[in-house]
């Protein structure tokens, strides 16, 4: 997962590793997302619902994409 930019409570790890995440994504779309993502994803969970009750990460790249 990207940490967003600007966060501060991010391990070293992501920062380090956040240069390979245009890679990563464009070779494992299912494992990949940001953390913008998940946190949009959650938002709208909780508006709308969602059919599923365990999100994967395509579920919830699908969901941030929803307005």
């Amino acid at each position: 997962m990207q940490p967003t930019k600007g966060a501060k409570n991010t391990q070293k790890a992501y920062l380090f590793m956040s240069w390979m995440y245009p890679v990563l994504r464009m070779l494992f779309p299912k494992f990949v997302c940001t953390l913008k993502e998940l946190g949009l994803a959650m938002i709208h969970c909780l508006k709308k619902g969602y059919d599923k009750s365990i999100l994967e990460v395509p579920d919830i790249v699908k969901l941030a994409g929803e307005k």
